[in-house]
């Protein structure tokens, strides 16, 4: 998305990244998504483990079309180091209920500011 270092650059990718969840048209997500991953993106949850823009933009998809009206969101600060950033997200339907929360740790591409690995986790930290 974009180059350079930066808080607030950081935190545009991501968000730009977030809002690809609610692209419904397929051309329109790709080409949202590859202003901000890497075409060899890597991208795991539990539910799905793939590699590229195609392949996230069809598990997104799928995703949508189960919670047609969902909205994936950040929901606090991003925390970043070396290359590497953690971030919380929410899924909410339409009507702002709490549908699933998630921890998702990425790694940057330093020259392209773009995520090259996005890694999921499902809810609360288990303690």
């Amino acid at each position: 998305m974009t180059t350079g270092g930066g808080a607030e650059a950081l935190a545009a990718t991501i968000d730009a990244y977030c809002a690809c969840w609610r692209v419904m048209d397929d051309s329109a997500r790709r080409a949202a998504l590859a202003r901000c991953v890497s075409p060899y993106l890597r991208y795991t949850d539990p539910t799905v483990e793939l590699t590229g823009i195609a392949a996230l933009s069809a598990h997104i998809a799928k995703v949508c079309a189960a919670r047609p009206d969902a909205v994936i969101a950040r929901t606090g600060g991003v925390d970043a180091h070396h290359g590497m950033a953690r971030f919380g997200w929410s899924l909410r339907d339409g009507d702002a209920v709490f549908l699933a929360g998630s921890i998702d740790v990425v790694e940057l591409d330093p020259e392209s500011g773009r995520l090259t690995r996005i890694t999921g986790f499902f809810g609360p930290l288990e303690g």
